[in-house]
């Protein structure tokens, strides 16, 4: 559990200063092109370029994972080394055709995702499209050896590799930006070729290799593609959703896309630090337990990590609804980003970040199935969600325009979340709902305290004349750290049992120190 609970902060201290280091990089986009013709092209071509590994790499670090404890158990950890060097030429050989696929059919690919573009602005993404359809192969290989050092558990250098991705973008837009969108797409592929490069170095030295022969492993390296089957077809179904609501906001305003983006890339900060930190540490764990069919400490881990989120997030949501167009202010507003992709990106963001809670535990439970090697359950359930999300979309654009798009998103998470939930329950007996019910109860409850003082708070500071952005950033981190500590003083009160677990903690931690 100590173990654990290290691995996990240094996953979030990493993450959050690789996201920190994100949000610099939009920052500088936002600066150095606004949120207009050239960006919108540039997103559409970076989600043409990413979508297939996006969901590639959902299935490999959920499948790989298992598959490689069972190899180890069976075969000896020699033989898991091997196995997983013949899965990753055979990836590494896939992933160079889609690129090539990609490349001559770009034209094609961005008719589907942008129907809006047409002269300047089409052919411009169809030109940055073909430029980063190479970093396809690198992220691919990136996520393959992320499977392979965490189930090493080996949590540093998967969470550490953001850094130095998002320094190469920042290195661009401070010294390079005069070659452009183009140049800034060529940098994207540097980047992800730096991830692969970085990460070489400690797979080779854990004993990586290919072996002899591939014979012995060819069952596992099918069973491998069948589990991933129904993972590709669930995310490609969360994809479409995204797919559609681009194109969509490609119909509205200029700048709509651009606004969905930053407000995506903002909520998906607090789900990328804490909820995937959460996820990367108990994943190879509960392989381990659902071999040993151990079903109660396997609800244990998943309670547990549930609870841990829910602690997180249930503030963070309200927070960050009352604080939105000020954080999006301080965070984004400079030189071309203004005042109206300030409000347009507050209230995408605004509809997003009420999904979060439902993303946060969507993402936990279906690592149960997957744990059992079960990948078809959240394949059924996604796709459910995101059709109901698909025929919100059409019914909110209307009344909400891009606001609409991400209530949507918002909507189908709580609502993957729910049937997730039900299923395992239904098939585990019991989950200790009772235990996440009052968790979420007594968080909500002390996050509803903790609501007024921050509104006032920063209403009060923001009254007066002229702040500027210094007045705004202490309005924002002073009302943030406001909540903060009502919140905690609250879920004290409460008794809300993971706040009281993190207290005895802390105490136990600085008695330790203490007798050094």
């Amino acid at each position: 559990g100590e173990k654990a609970a290290k691995s996990v902060m240094i996953i979030m201290v990493f993450t959050l200063l690789s996201k920190f280091l994100g949000f610099i990089r939009e920052i500088l986009i936002a600066a150095r092109f606004g949120s207009g013709m050239e960006t919108d092209a540039f997103f559409i071509a970076i989600t043409a370029c990413t979508i297939l590994t996006s969901i590639a790499g959902a299935a490999i670090k959920t499948t790989l994972i298992p598959v490689m404890t069972e190899v180890e158990e069976n075969l000896g950890k020699k033989s898991q080394n091997e196995f997983s060097g013949w899965l990753t030429l055979i990836i590494i050989g896939i992933s160079f055709i889609v690129s090539i696929l990609g490349i001559l059919f770009a034209p094609l690919i961005i008719r589907i995702l942008a129907t809006g573009f047409e002269g300047e602005q089409f052919d411009l993404t169809v030109r940055l499209t073909r430029i980063g359809y190479p970093m396809v192969i690198f992220l691919i290989t990136n996520f393959v050896l992320h499977a392979y050092l965490n189930h090493h558990e080996h949590f540093f250098l998967p969470a550490f590799v953001g850094v130095p991705f998002n320094l190469v973008y920042i290195l661009y837009l401070l010294g390079f930006y005069e070659y452009g969108v183009a140049g800034l797409m060529v940098a994207a592929v540097f980047a992800a070729l730096l991830q692969v490069l970085i990460k070489i170095p400690k797979v080779r030295s854990l004993g990586i290799g290919k072996g002899s022969g591939m014979k012995e492993f060819r069952p596992s390296i099918k069973k491998v593609f069948w589990l991933m089957g129904p993972v590709i077809i669930g995310t490609m179904a969360h994809h479409v959703n995204t797919v559609v609501d681009k194109t969509l906001a490609s119909t509205l305003v200029e700048g709509s896309v651009s606004a969905l983006n930053y407000a995506a890339k903002l909520n998906s900060l607090f789900i990328s630090v804490f909820v995937l930190a959460v996820i990367t540490v108990i994943f190879p764990l509960l392989s381990k337990e659902t071999r040993k069919e151990d079903k109660k400490t396997t609800l244990n881990i998943m309670v547990g990590s549930l609870n841990t989120i829910t602690i997180v997030v249930v503030p963070l949501t309200v927070g960050a609804i009352v604080l939105a167009e000020p954080l999006i202010n301080l965070l984004f507003e400079r030189g071309q980003f203004d005042a109206v992709a300030t409000s347009m990106t507050s209230t995408a963001f605004r509809f997003y970040i009420i999904g979060l809670i439902g993303f946060s535990f969507k993402d936990i439970v279906s690592r149960v199935f997957y744990s059992m090697q079960d990948t078809k359950t959240p394949m059924i359930l996604g796709v459910v969600a995101v059709t109901i999300n698909i025929i919100l979309n059409f019914i909110l654009i209307g009344p909400l325009a891009h606001g609409g798009l991400a209530l949507a998103t918002a909507v189908s998470g709580i609502v993957s979340s729910l049937l997730l939930i039900l299923v395992l329950r239904r098939r585990m007996g019991s989950i200790q709902g009772k235990r996440i019910a009052i968790c979420l109860f007594k968080s909500g409850v002390s996050a509803l305290v903790m609501l007024p003082p921050v509104y006032f708070f920063h209403r009060w500071v923001s009254q007066y004349p002229e702040p500027g952005r210094t007045g705004n950033a202490i309005g924002v981190f002073g009302a943030i750290t406001l909540g903060m500590v009502i919140y905690f003083l609250i879920s004290v009160l409460l008794k809300t049992e993971e706040t009281l677990l993190l207290i005895r903690g802390l105490k136990k931690k600085i008695g330790t120190r203490g007798n050094l």
